[in-house]
């Protein structure tokens, strides 16, 4: 899972340099939200990685009592890496294609008008 992690880190990284070479402010920030959720997925998913390194090491040390308690943590964070993370992963792909169907999108195709 920790390579799992770099993998998305460095795709987050690439997305961000890929955006910052558009030179128009509007266009770059037309993705803001799905790069935020993104971001946001990697985020978690550092954080259950962190999670499930200390339970690891608390099974390792014989904790009997919490058994079920740190299994659980080890289980959430790989159905988050394999559920959640490449989801991140397809945001980010989307983000630094820089699709523009947004920003060309008529208010009128919305309003009837």
């Amino acid at each position: 899972m920790g390579e799992a992690l770099n993998a998305i880190w460095q795709l987050a990284k690439q997305t961000v340099e890929t955006v910052n070479q558009e030179a128009d402010t509007v266009t770059r920030l037309s993705s803001a939200t799905p790069f935020l959720d993104a971001f946001g997925h990697i985020v978690i998913a550092w954080l259950w990685l962190r999670q499930a390194l200390i339970a690891q090491e608390a099974l390792q040390k014989g904790a009997q009592a919490d058994i079920d308690f740190y299994e659980g943590k080890v289980a959430a964070c790989q159905f988050f890496f394999r559920y959640h993370l490449p989801q991140a992963a397809e945001k980010l792909r989307y983000v630094a294609s820089q699709d523009r169907s947004v920003l060309e999108a008529q208010a009128s195709w919305f309003t009837g008008q």
